[in-house]
């Protein structure tokens, strides 16, 4: 019997078996890009319109573009290559911003009267005589349940002048500007029948307005 020494070159027993011995590597881990390009697939506000491809962070695919949607899509190496010179572009951030924020309302500017035109108007549209009507407490008592208030007749002559039509309706009156400038009022109430003179006075006018109000009995129904 004869013998024969094996060669310990791995190259040699590899020959040897017949190439039944395969080497074997350690598998290579593919270092992922931090970035991807994608193509909108339809115009995304502060980032480009539709078609435009972009080369963005791979956390934005999911979260803003919300792929499955599909507002983006992904675009590989090859089909970049077929694709026109320049067509990779950066993101606009000013894209469409005008819609994306919400429409601030434009408040229509009034032009105010002036105090002179205020009580020009106010002295020829309100009457002569204010009539409010008011029960008593007693049939034979002048004094009333509820009392007529400024603020009761600044609220009638707004609504005077707004039914005058025309600059009427610009008029701006409040009870601040009414006093009752007679004796018997108690402070700036009306508390028993009777007629009682009131003033209109606008902060910077020269003039003032004086008519007068009527509290009569309110007739039973």
């Amino acid at each position: 019997m004869g013998f024969f020494s094996i060669s310990s070159c791995p190259t040699c027993i590899r020959r040897l078996a017949g190439g039944a011995l395969q080497q074997i590597r350690g598998k290579k881990r593919t270092r992922k890009e931090p970035t991807i390009k994608v193509q909108l697939m339809r115009d995304v506000p502060k980032f480009g319109q539709k078609g435009t491809v972009l080369q963005i962070q791979r956390g934005r695919m999911r979260v803003v573009f919300r792929f499955p949607k599909g507002i983006a899509d992904y675009v590989t190496r090859h089909m970049l290559k077929s694709m026109p010179a320049g067509t990779l572009k950066h993101r606009d951030p000013m894209f469409m911003n005008a819609r994306v924020e919400k429409k601030k309302k434009h408040k229509v500017a009034i032009e105010l009267l002036t105090p002179t035109q205020t009580i020009a108007l106010l002295d020829s549209f309100i009457p002569p005589n204010l009539m409010f009507s008011r029960p008593t407490i007693a049939p034979n008592e002048p004094a009333i349940h509820g009392s007529v208030t400024l603020t009761d007749i600044a609220t009638a002559v707004r609504n005077i002048a707004a039914v005058s039509g025309g600059e009427g309706s610009r008029v701006v009156i409040g009870p601040e500007n009414i006093r009752f400038p007679g004796k018997g009022v108690e402070g700036d109430k009306l508390k028993s029948l009777g007629t009682f003179d009131f003033e209109i006075n606008v902060k910077g006018a020269i003039d003032f307005v004086r008519r007068r109000v009527m509290v009569v009995k309110q007739e039973e129904v």
